[in-house]
């Protein structure tokens, strides 16, 4: 009786095709219990199927929001929101009609940045607005909430500013605080599971509730790391933490999840010997989405025209690719309602991830 052979492991393209030259695209795979046919199964991943179109030119940014179970995506100079039946309404007009926009929301007020102003959007009044206080920030490049507080990033600097409660039209200049790890400015500001944390380019800090009057946060001690973000756009929100790419002191990058207050590195020495052989990387983009159990990370690098899907449940890192690309075509996502929406790199089409699609919207 013949013996199985084993053809596929869960590994990739390695440095050396002595050591493996196996290419899985497009797949993600799952082990199987002892008795079965096979012990490994591959899949396709999910197709596309068009959603909502925009136009010829790329979203910029996307929310969803979960009060009002609708999303809200920016497109050229225009705050869209669109609901579960594809149906976009105009809510209001940007004064930058290019570059990613970043997003949050606080129950009632969507706040957008654009790296030169900031917008608030009232769900309730539904009333667009420039944020005009004189002591907002210029520059403004990231925003997240967190405690009744939006909390910005700008260009250049370790600083960082908290609105007042709840209002993100009214700001005051004296609730600042500065990252004073190390002198790295602030490459993106998030916050998760509950915690503050300033991602710079080359130290990241955790801050919590202060208790203060004068500023809501106070840096956690101890809990600083010698890791940074090395692409902005790089961050996604993946199973109940986060993954980004990092870099620290000694150069290279790597693909890391939060594990605690450490990165845990995800990325393979494979994949790390193909992503540090990339001319760029800090243009790096990524979003996340579930499958069937299954939490995916999307890592891709413009530069190189290249991208790269994560397995949280097995660790596989595989390729992906779009018919005619050399990358796959998606740059972020948002979640509406429990689908997964996706934008596409090259024009103003939202697809939802598909798991019965075999193209991507009919490629």
């Amino acid at each position: 009786m013949g013996a199985r052979i084993p053809l596929f492991g869960l590994g990739t393209v390695s440095k050396s095709p002595f050591v493996t030259a196996k290419y899985l695209q497009n797949l993600y795979a799952e082990n199987r219990p002892q008795g079965e046919k096979s012990m490994l199964v591959a899949y396709g991943t999910p197709g596309e199927t068009l959603f909502i179109s925009f136009g010829a030119t790329p979203c910029r940014g996307g929310i969803e929001f979960e009060p009002g179970s609708v999303a809200y995506v920016v497109h050229r100079g225009v705050l869209w929101e669109i609901n579960n039946a594809a149906v976009a309404t105009n809510r209001g007009m940007l004064l930058t009609t290019t570059g990613r926009v970043s997003m949050s929301h606080n129950g009632t007020q969507v706040m957008i940045v654009d790296g030169t102003n900031g917008y608030i959007y009232n769900t309730a009044t539904t009333v667009f607005a420039q944020i005009t206080d004189g002591d907002f920030p210029a520059n403004p490049t990231t925003v997240t909430f967190l405690a009744g507080r939006f909390v910005v990033s700008f260009q250049g600097s370790s600083r960082f500013y908290e609105s007042d409660a709840y209002n993100g039209l009214s700001w005051d200049a004296l609730r600042f605080a500065n990252a004073e790890t190390s002198p790295d400015p602030i490459v993106s500001m998030w916050s998760s599971n509950g915690q503050l944390i300033p991602l710079g380019d080359l130290t990241t800090e955790y801050w919590g509730l202060s208790g203060t009057l004068d500023f809501s946060f106070a840096p956690l001690q101890g809990t600083a790391t010698e890791w940074g973000l090395a692409a902005r756009w790089s961050i996604a929100k993946f199973d109940n933490t986060m993954a980004c790419l990092i870099k620290n002191r000694m150069g290279q990058v790597m693909v890391a999840k939060l594990s605690g207050y450490l990165p845990e590195k995800i990325s393979t020495p494979d994949l790390d010997a193909i992503i540090n052989g990339y001319a760029a990387t800090s243009d790096a983009t990524a979003y996340s989405y579930m499958l069937g159990g299954h939490p995916m990370y999307v890592i891709s690098f413009p530069s190189a025209g290249k991208s790269w899907l994560y397995d949280g449940s097995t660790g596989f890192w595989s390729p992906l690719k779009s018919f005619g690309s050399a990358r796959h075509n998606g740059e972020f996502a948002l979640t509406l309602l429990g689908r997964t929406l996706v934008a596409d790199v090259s024009d103003g089409k939202l697809y939802q991830l598909t798991p019965t699609a075999l193209t991507d919207n009919g490629s």
